[in-house]
């Protein structure tokens, strides 16, 4: 199968960064990954698990969705990037 671009690809350091792959050469600098709350290590707490997210190349950005495990609350953010 096909991979298709752009890719967001988080990095291995809990998922704190990710980058978003544009080909198989290219891909931005590392950008911060939203989180509704944090434990003291930085990662994303306990309570929360990731729901997806969305590239919207026309706009810049990155749509993130996260879902509280204990009341199915969704939280909600974006981040913007340059496209390469």
């Amino acid at each position: 199968m096909a991979i298709r671009y752009p890719l967001v690809v988080f990095a291995p350091n809990g998922g704190t960064t990710f980058v978003i792959q544009f080909s198989p050469a290219t891909a931005s600098p590392p950008l911060p990954t939203p989180m509704p709350e944090v434990d003291p290590d930085g990662r994303l707490a306990a309570p929360w698990r990731w729901g997806g997210h969305t590239i919207d190349i026309a706009s810049g950005v990155v749509h993130f969705r996260f879902v509280n495990r204990v009341n199915d609350a969704l939280w909600e953010d974006q981040v913007p990037f340059q496209q390469m």
